[in-house]
This record gives structure tokens, C-alpha cells and sequence, in this order.
């Protein structure tokens, strides 16, 4: 078994990594391996998981993660999980030096000490090798950072580093200087303030022959010294630098002295058998006016890429350059000296010309890297694995796109730098203004006049066409490796001319839209940061000391206000950091005002606001108005049918401006044919149709928004329950018609999706005044409520639908609202507000003459007093409801009287003629081909079959019912199915499984808010739990029950009270 800590996490069983489970178990792992041997205790643990507020259970928690590694170990062999040890007060880890990579590792390093030691400095550098290649990333980079992973790693990083160097010091001392420079450059990015190494790197640059690059590694290192720190390097690698410069740097131990170049010269190119030169040749005088700008490179392979001139770039700071060298044209001859048969001189015969060029570096122009960067890891893990390919066939293009502020450049950068030590000819870099605040997008002629300056091109030697120009760009990156980034792109026709023609190139490309039409381009759509990212670039901006004494939670209630958008976070916490009195609450507090949340997202030149407004500018006239249009919509989505009737447009067209918005980052799509708004986005629409669009206008496009909810809903459920159609509104269809709905399924997933937008389009209804769309939405989505057992979002529906028909002095509509809100107040338990309702209901039918719901407001005021005990009344109410429905002989009323009517027979004892009545509901339900009424007249007949004591049929049939309610959706049937089937499981003798039934029951009743069915549950578990002797666990049940049936008025309350005083845990009277 091997245990791994050089790089991600890995445990491996014969070469094989083990599955080590979830982030925490994997942390618990790496705190015991930090300290292998050593005991962790538990307390340790709980601080190193939870440092800031451990949950209740950390003990518990702490012990389950323990026994998840222990089983995750068990595959390498029955005793593996033994080395898992428990010893007061914690757990060791019992791992042998063989192990451990970090043991073999640190075994490696002892042996390379030895052998330098011992005089053999080559056998070190093997040794130091072989210990870098145990190396496979970050140490642990894959576990959470608690404390002592945090110190670990830290630790392991500055190991690596201090081996590296000695390696790299090794190897210079005896001449290993040729293949050290891709690796100490790669690692000088990394590290870019670590001085060993930059001397390191300038060392094996000049024995590599190019002298200027070490000189300007050297000065890089000054100049960010200067500007982090305010300091000088040390003086160390002052001397080293005075010493390249005066050509005093000692050879290495192993090689002869040699010549050094004089400095101004560089080194004089001697030619091989082939022609091509060895090291940095001299820079000669241009020839003529007319050459083309193509310098050698040092290693020979063609043109080199080199900074700007000064008229081109500004003026740099440091010595003056002179301009860079030149060779002549493709079959024009030698350059200078050669041209007049001269041969290449030697460096004894180099003399220094004043009108010489010296090579300049190649161009590095990317700008900085933010430190407060923070995040992307799988965004720039994509962009990185450029250094994994070998020899691509093509130039890499990465198309990043994102909505505004939400870090594409700074990914962009991030990921430029970290990959600039693989593209030695250069980086080059250019805004090509897309999106600019008075600005328009750069033209491409004038983007390649740019890079063209950049790649050392004189403004006389750059053609005038945008084909010529993009040609001598292609010409000059040919065969070479350089990075480009062309940032803040408008459209593909911007970008195409400036893209390289072959291999060896990376181009990076950052776009507020969607550029779909560029040819084998790799796209990478961003997306806000995730809540923990979120949270750590607010921390990371404001300090940590800003926050002490601060809450977590308004932490990430900061990051919520703001969006998540990466902008947005940098401006509330740069004000927060200028503003000491502010705390995160008062930052809140501003941030929750929703109508000034954009304002507040506004610092100096920078705002949110701001960068939206860029993007909005670059729509067409049609996009502009959708967008806006879109503000005003009050749900969380939108399809594009609701769109369209947004738009008054036809769908087609309507679908493709959504489209053209989705391309643009101003609106989202999580699934084909949805659509939402980011929240600051939508704050922003809405806030532009304010300016812009008449309230003529906006009232007419709500208008029609709430025509095309109400028609659609009306549909959804005449296909949903066709037989309540005549109580429902009949509602004409508007211009935009609805999705179409073939089926019950369909309905019911259109229903789903629109359920959010359904009940904000009731609330626009009420501030708008549109009342009859209210009352149309309550009256039509009641059945829909009841099945998906949203009794919360019913009851806010109906009662705004009560205000709606009282304002109107709508008596129809006043009755229909009371007869929902009493079904909801049913559902809920809340007996007594329902007969209030349903009978106040009642009295308004009955003077509207409306007799369908004069029936079905009889029928459910006998339903609530059977919940109440009230049976003979409720009988009473059912039979006069039947009377009544015989007068007008309407199929579905008939049948849904019958089956109510049998459920109070039933409970009365009269079981024939419930059964008589059931079979009669059934009968027409079956007719009707209504799949809702069916399933409860079964259900109910199921009840009245067990009672007659015929268990085994009434299982049959109760296990039908459970199964269409979970295949339908139908949560409010589900309960008592399940009752139903739990209670006859227990006749059959089926106690287990009539338990486990039960228990369901009441999980569901107590996530749905079900308090009746709680109860009922809860007594039916303790009637088993009691027979199966466990006697103390049934009366706990049957207290619980009690409780309930007491709080809802029900009769129950008294036989379960009997019981509980008969086993003494009630006094013997007790008042209910």
C-alpha cells in the first residue's frame, strides 16, 4: 500500500488509487498523515473541520468520517483498515517509511546531501531528479484547507523549492546549464520574487549565449521588487548582474574557460555544416530602407520576436535601444559584412558599430496579473492544459465568453502568465475595445498595424490592406511559439484576421459574446462564482482584519446581494475597505433596497450599471426592446411563448432574439427553451424599460402577459382534470398561444414549469389591479395546488383572489374563492376556518344560483365536519347535495357526491351503502375517464373492503392507488393511499411491512404540513408498536398523537386519551 501526499490525495492498493469518498474523509486522512504515527485527537479534528462554528454533532460526524476511510482502506486486505488505530483520546495512522511518498522523498534528498558531500556532484543531481519526478501537482492540492493541510502544504511547497535550487545549483556548478532554462523560467513565473532562483535563471541563461535575456530577467525581478515591496535585490544578484555585465561570470567547474562576448555585441554567430547559428548573432546596420523585419533567433529555428521599437511602445525606462536588427529579404543575399563577400567574423575580430541594434527581448505584454485573484480553478485547469499537448497541429484558440464583470479578462491574464513560460517567442497582447465606454471596436486593420508594431515591424514597413497586414503577421508567427490575447472582442469578423495560421501558437480570446462562428475555436462560457469563491474574493479584497468580529452568514449574504458577478464583489468590498465605519450588516442593509442596488454597485469610473449598459448598446433595435420587455416579467423564467406575448411578435422570431440575448450574456438558459435573467441583469431591464418604454406600453405588454399565463393554465388543466371544466372560467386565446399539451404528463410538466410564474403573475394581477385575472388563476390552478400539496402558495392565491372579487363586488366570484380557500383550510387541519369559509360560501352560491358549485361547496362543508366528528350533519349536507344534483343530472357532480357521501357512510358505520354508493362513483368516474376521481373512489373502497374483512383485496387495491399517485405526481392521495396500505398490511399480519408504511406516512404529513394525517400515523404506529409489545415506544406515539387531535378539535383525541390514562400517563381526568 502506498499513501501519497506529493500532489493530490492518493491512496494505492497494488498500484491502483483506492476511492477515498467525500472532501472531509480525505481531510481526516491528510491530518493523520501529516503527523504519521502521531495520535490526532478528536477535539483536533472538530477545529481543524469546523474552525469556526462546529455543528452539534462534530463528534459524531467525526467518527463517521473515520469509519468511512476505514472502509474506504478495507480493499487492500482485511487487516489494512487495522492501521487506522483508535487510543484515547483520537485515532493514529500507522503508515512505515516505505509508504509514505514523502519518507522516500526525504530519503532521496538525505542521499543527494551525501553524494555532493562526497565530491559527486553528478550523481547528486540524479539522486535530487529522482526525487522531483515523485512530484505529481500541489501537494493536497484535492483536500479542504484546514489548518494543519494548510501548514502541511506550505511546508512541502518551500521543501520542494529549497531541493529544486540545489539541484539547479548542482547542475550550473558542473555545466548542466542547456536544460535548465524552459524549467527555471516556468518556475521564475511561479515565483517571481524568490531571488535564488531568478539567479539561477540568469546564469544559465548567459552560459546559454543569451546574455540579454538574463539581464532583463534581472531587471524584471528589480522593477517588481520596487513596485511590491519598495525594496533592491540583495546583493548577491546585484554581483551577479555586474558580473554578466563585465563578462566576469566564472565558467563552470567541469568545462574549459571560454571567450565571453563584450557586452553591447552579444556573441559573434559561427555556422555549422548547415548554416545556421549557434548562438545570439551580432546585430548588424540595417542595409536599406526596405528590408523586412525578420531578426535570427538564438536557437537558430528563423525570425525572432521582438519588443516594439520606443516611437511604437513609448519610452521605456533603462538604457536607450537602438533599433533591432534586420536580415535581408527571401533570396536577396547576405546581410551587411556577407553582402560584400565578406565572411562572419570571430569575437576576437566583433567590433562594436555606435549605429549597431542590440536584440531586444521578445514581447511580453501582458498586463498584470491581479493578486486578488481567486477562483477558476476548473475554468483556468481547461485553458492550462495547453502545456499537455504535445505538438499540436494547429494553433489553439480558446474563445472565453462571459456577461460583464464576471472576470474574463482576469481569467485570461491569470492564465497568459501562468502559461507565458511556454511561449519564449512572446506574449502579446491587445484590447480590442468590443465593449468601451465612448469607444468604438478596434477596426482589424488597425488591431494588426498594433501587433505588428509589437512584433518589431517599423510604421514604414507595415502594408496598408488588412489582408497584406494579416499575411505579415501569419509570415512572422510562422514556426514560432507566442501567446496572443485579444481581449474584450466584439464579433468573429473582428477577430478572424488577427488569428495566427500555424502551429505553435495559443490565442486567447475574451468576449461578452457567444463567437460561435469562429472555426475550430474552444469555447469557455463563464459563469458567476460559486458562493464559496464568492465569499473568499470578498475576504480576499477587504482582509481578514477588516473582518474580525463579522458574521459568516452576512459574508455570504454580500456575495448574494451581489450576484456572485466577481465586479460586483470588487466594488462592495473596495467602498467597504475606504469606509471604516461600515460593517457587513449596514453593507446589507444598502444592498437590500432593490431599486438602489445598482447604484450601489458604483466606485469611481467603475460600476455595474455601467458595463451593462456597454452590452445593451450593442443590441439591434428588436433585441433592445425584448430586453426590456424581459424586466418586466415578474417570474424567475420565462419560455418563449410568454415572450412572444411579451413582444407581441410570432414565436419564431421571438425565439431567436431570445437566442441573440443568450449570445450576449444578458440572458441565461439553463434548458432548451427556458430563459432567466442574472439578478443584477434583470435589475437592470427593469430599470431600462422605466427610461424607456411609455407606460401605455408597459401596461399593454403585462396585459398580455397575464392573458397568455391565465389561457395557458386553463389549458394545462382542461387536459389535467377535463371534468371539472364547467366550474372552471372559459378563457379565450390570445395572439401567443401555449405549449402544446397532448396528454396528461405534458400538462402536468407545463404546469410544473410555470408554477412559479403562475403565482407572480396572480401577485401583478393584484398590483396592477387586474382582478378578474386573480380570481381566473385561483378558480383554475385549485385542482393543480391541491394535487402537488402546495397548501401554502394555495392559500396566498385565493385569499388575493377573495380581495380581488370583494374590490370587484364579484359575489360569483367572492363564492369561489371562499369554496378554495375552505379546501386548503380542510388540507391543513384548520377545521373551524374552514366551515367558516365553505359555509359564508354556501350562503353567496346559493344567491348567485350557480348550482354545480352549490353542490360542491355542500359536499366539501360535510367533508370538514366529518373531520370534526360532525357525521350525522355532514351526512345530512351530502344527501342535499345529491338531492340537488339529481335536479340537473350532471355526470361528474354525480359521481363526486357519491364518493364523498360513501367516505361518511363509511365512517358512520353504514358499510353497504358506502359501498353501493362507491361502486356507483366508480362507475361514472370510469365513464368520464377522470384518473383523479377513480383513484379516490378506490381508495375509499379499499377502507370499506378491509372493514368488511376482505384485508388481502383491500391491499390489492390500496398498493393501485400508492402506485398512480407517485406516477401522477398526486402528493395530496399519496398519504392516505399509504395509510391505507400500512393498515392493511397490519389486518394480514403484516406488521413490519405495515410499519414501514406508516412511517412513510407520517414523513410525508410532516414535510407537507399535514397535521390530521400526522396524527393518524402516529396512532396507527403506536397500535402496532403496542401489539409487538414495545410498549414504551407506543406511548410515546400515542402522545404525540393526542397532542395533535387536541390542537385540531378532533374526536380521536378521546380514544387515544383513554388509553394513555389507562396506562397511567394521563391523570384520570383529564380536560380536553
Amino acid at each position: 500500500m502506498e499513501f501519497c501526499v506529493l500532489g493530490p490525495l492518493e491512496v494505492r492498493h497494488e498500484g491502483c488509487p483506492l476511492p477515498l469518498g467525500a472532501p472531509r474523509t480525505r481531510a481526516v486522512l491528510a491530518i493523520l498523515l501529516a503527523t504519521p504515527g502521531r495520535l490526532v485527537a478528536v477535539d483536533q479534528f472538530v477545529d481543524e473541520l469546523w474552525p469556526q462554528q462546529p455543528p452539534p454533532d462534530a463528534r459524531a460526524l467525526v467518527y463517521g468520517y473515520v469509519s468511512r476511510l476505514r472502509r474506504a482502506l478495507r480493499p487492500a486486505g482485511p487487516d489494512t483498515a487495522r492501521r487506522l488505530v483508535t487510543r484515547r483520546p483520537g485515532y493514529l495512522l500507522d503508515v512505515s517509511d516505505e509508504e509514505l511518498d514523502l519518507h522516500r522523498y526525504q530519503r532521496l534528498l538525505a542521499q543527494a546531501r551525501l553524494a555532493q558531500q562526497a565530491g559527486h556532484p553528478e550523481h547528486c543531481v540524479t539522486l535530487l531528479g529522482r526525487a522531483e519526478r515523485l512530484w505529481r501537482g500541489q501537494p493536497l492540492a484535492d483536500v479542504p484547507p484546514t489548518p494543519t493541510v494548510t501548514a502541511t502544504t506550505a511546508r512541502l511547497q518551500e521543501l520542494r523549492l529549497a531541493a529544486l535550487e540545489d539541484r539547479f545549483d548542482t547542475a550550473l556548478a558542473i555545466g548542466e546549464h542547456a536544460g535548465l532554462v524552459a524549467e527555471l523560467t516556468e518556475l521564475v513565473a511561479a515565483h517571481p520574487l524568490r531571488e535564488r532562483l531568478v539567479g539561477q535563471l540568469m546564469l544559465a541563461l548567459h552560459r546559454a549565449g543569451r546574455t540579454a535575456h538574463a539581464l532583463h530577467a534581472y531587471q524584471r525581478l528589480r522593477q517588481r521588487l520596487a513596485d511590491d515591496l519598495g525594496i533592491d535585490p540583495g546583493p548577491d544578484l546585484r554581483e551577479l548582474e555586474l558580473a554578466i555585465l563585465r563578462g566576469q561570470v566564472d565558467a563552470p567547474a567541469s568545462l574549459p574557460p571560454g571567450p565571453t562576448p563584450p557586452r553591447g555585441a552579444g556573441a559573434t554567430a559561427t555556422t555549422t555544416g548547415a548554416g545556421r547559428p549557434r548562438t545570439t548573432p551580432v546585430a548588424t546596420a540595417p542595409t536599406s530602407p526596405t528590408d523586412p523585419v525578420r531578426p535570427s533567433r538564438a536557437d537558430g529555428r528563423g525570425p525572432a520576436l521582438r519588443s516594439a521599437p520606443a516611437d511604437a511602445r513609448g519610452t521605456a525606462s533603462g538604457p536607450t535601444r537602438s533599433a533591432p536588427t534586420r536580415s535581408a529579404p527571401a533570396g536577396a543575399g547576405p546581410v551587411g559584412p556577407e553582402r560584400d563577400g565578406a565572411t562572419t567574423r570571430g569575437p576576437e575580430q566583433a567590433t562594436p558599430d555606435p549605429e549597431a541594434a542590440t536584440v531586444l527581448p521578445p514581447p511580453a505584454q501582458l498586463p498584470a496579473d491581479l493578486a486578488s485573484f481567486t477562483g477558476r480553478g476548473p475554468e483556468l485547469a481547461q485553458l492550462l492544459r495547453y502545456r499537455d499537448i504535445e505538438g499540436p497541429t494547429a494553433v489553439v484558440i480558446h474563445a472565453i465568453d462571459g456577461m460583464a464583470g464576471v472576470g474574463k479578462s482576469s481569467l485570461a491574464l491569470r492564465a497568459g502568465h501562468r502559461l507565458a513560460p511556454h511561449f519564449p517567442d512572446g506574449q502579446l497582447f491587445i484590447d480590442l475595445h468590443g465593449f468601451a465606454e465612448g469607444m468604438a471596436p478596434v477596426d482589424p486593420a488597425d488591431a494588426l498595424n498594433t501587433l505588428l508594431r509589437g512584433l518589431g515591424v517599423p510604421g514604414e514597413h507595415v502594408p496598408h490592406g488588412v489582408a497584406e497586414r494579416s499575411a505579415l503577421f501569419r509570415s512572422l508567427l510562422a514556426n514560432r511559439r507566442a501567446l496572443l490575447v485579444l481581449d474584450n472582442a466584439a464579433t468573429e469578423d473582428q477577430v478572424r484576421p488577427l488569428l495566427p495560421g500555424a502551429p505553435g501558437c495559443l490565442v486567447l480570446i475574451t468576449s461578452r459574446n457567444r463567437l460561435t462562428g469562429l472555426d475550430d475555436a474552444r469555447p469557455l462560457s463563464m459563469d458567476v462564482l460559486p458562493m464559496s469563491d464568492a465569499v473568499a474574493l470578498l475576504t480576499t479584497v477587504l482582509g481578514q482584519e477588516r473582518l474580525v468580529g463579522e458574521s459568516p452568514e452576512l459574508l455570504e449574504e454580500v456575495a448574494r446581494l451581489c450576484g456572485r458577478l466577481p465586479l460586483a464583489l470588487r466594488i462592495v468590498a473596495n467602498r467597504m475597505r475606504s469606509r471604516p465605519a461600515w460593517t457587513l450588516a449596514h453593507l446589507c442593509e444598502r444592498l437590500g433596497d432593490q431599486e438602489q442596488r445598482l447604484a450601489e454597485l458604483e466606485a469611481g469610473d467603475r460600476g455595474v450599471a455601467a458595463a451593462f449598459q456597454l452590452s445593451y448598446r450593442q443590441l439591434t433595435g428588436p433585441q433592445r426592446r425584448l430586453f426590456r420587455l424581459l424586466g418586466l416579467h415578474p417570474g424567475p423564467d420565462i419560455d418563449v411563448w410568454a415572450a412572444a406575448a411579451l413582444l407581441e411578435t410570432g414565436r419564431a422570431e421571438t425565439g431567436r432574439l431570445l437566442e441573440a440575448l443568450v449570445d450576449a450574456h444578458l440572458l441565461r438558459s439553463s434548458q432548451p427553451g427556458r430563459f432567466h435573467f442574472h439578478d443584477l441583469l434583470r435589475r437592470h431591464a427593469a430599470e431600462t424599460a422605466q427610461r424607456e418604454e411609455s407606460p401605455a406600453e408597459r401596461h399593454a405588454a403585462l396585459g398580455r402577459l397575464l392573458d397568455h399565463y391565465v389561457h395557458t393554465a386553463s389549458v394545462a388543466m382542461d387536459v389535467m382534470a377535463p371534468h371539472g371544466r364547467h366550474r372552471r372560467p372559459r378563457i379565450a386565446p390570445p395572439r401567443s398561444g401555449c405549449p402544446p399539451m397532448a396528454g396528461l404528463s405534458e400538462a402536468l410538466a407545463v404546469l410544473d414549469a410555470e408554477r412559479c410564474n403562475l403565482l407572480a403573475a396572480a401577485d401583478l394581477g393584484v398590483r396592477l389591479g387586474h382582478q378578474h385575472h386573480v380570481s381566473h388563476l385561483s378558480t383554475i390552478l385549485g385542482r393543480y395546488l391541491q394535487a402537488r400539496s402546495l397548501n401554502s402558495e394555495a392559500l396566498t392565491l385565493h385569499r388575493q383572489a377573495l380581495l380581488a372579487a370583494r374590490c370587484n363586488e364579484d359575489l360569483a366570484g367572492e363564492s369561489r374563492a371562499l369554496f378554495e380557500l375552505g379546501l386548503v383550510q380542510v388540507r391543513l387541519a384548520r377545521f373551524g376556518e374552514a366551515l367558516a369559509s365553505l359555509s359564508r360560501s354556501l350562503v353567496l352560491v346559493r344567491r348567485t344560483g350557480d348550482r354545480s358549485q352549490e353542490v360542491a361547496t355542500l359536499c366539501a362543508v360535510g367533508i370538514a365536519g366529518h373531520w370534526l366528528g360532525q357525521r350525522r350533519e355532514a351526512l345530512a349536507h351530502l344527501r342535499t347535495a345529491l338531492d340537488l344534483v339529481r335536479q340537473y343530472d350532471n355526470a361528474p357532480d354525480r359521481a363526486a357526491v357519491l364518493k364523498d357521501l360513501a367516505r361518511i357512510e363509511a365512517g358512520l358505520g353504514h358499510l353497504d351503502e358506502a359501498r353501493q354508493h362507491l361502486e356507483q362513483a366508480l362507475t361514472v368516474f370510469r365513464e368520464l375517464d377522470n384518473p383523479w376521481g377513480t383513484h379516490r373512489a378506490l381508495n375509499e373502497l379499499a377502507h370499506v373492503t378491509r372493514m368488511q374483512g376482505q384485508p388481502e383485496a383491500a391491499l390489492r387495491t390500496h398498493r393501485q392507488v400508492l402506485s398512480f399517485t407517485r406516477e401522477a405526481g398526486d402528493h395530496d392521495l399519496e398519504i392516505p393511499a399509504l395509510d391505507g396500505v400500512g393498515r392493511a398490511l397490519r389486518a394480514c399480519g403484516e406488521l413490519e411491512q405495515a410499519l414501514v408504511h406508516h412511517r412513510t406516512a407520517l414523513a410525508r404529513a410532516t414535510q407537507i404540513h399535514r397535521s390530521a394525517h400526522q396524527a393518524r400515523a402516529h396512532a396507527a404506529i403506536a397500535e402496532i408498536e403496542d401489539s409487538r409489545g414495545r410498549r414504551e415506544v407506543a406511548l410515546r406515539h400515542w402522545e404525540r398523537a393526542l397532542d395533535l387531535y387536541r390542537d385540531l378539535g378532533m374526536p380521536e383525541a378521546d380514544e387515544v386519551g383513554a388509553r394513555l390514562r389507562a396506562a397511567g400517563r394521563l391523570p384520570v381526568e383529564h380536560p380536553r
